[in-house]
């Protein structure tokens, strides 16, 4: 695989403030890891566990429906 055509980044390298001259693909993923930033599209997704806290809220979905419902 070629490496990459410079580009300017879009985002701002968070040390300096500016928007970079991305080199080469190696110059790209350090960038991308020294700033955090994560590309999107490339990256596996991610679900968040959901706490939905109390275990009755399809009971309390349930009687808001019916109680709309009934207005």
């Amino acid at each position: 695989m070629r490496d990459i055509e410079p580009y300017k980044a879009v985002a701002l390298d968070q040390r300096t403030g500016k928007r970079p001259v991305i080199s080469s693909r190696s110059h790209h993923r350090d960038f991308l890891k020294a700033n955090g930033y994560v590309e999107v599209g490339t990256e596996p997704i991610r679900q968040r566990p959901v706490d939905y806290g109390d275990q009755n809220i399809g009971r309390e979905i349930k009687q808001t429906i019916e109680k709309l419902r009934s207005r």
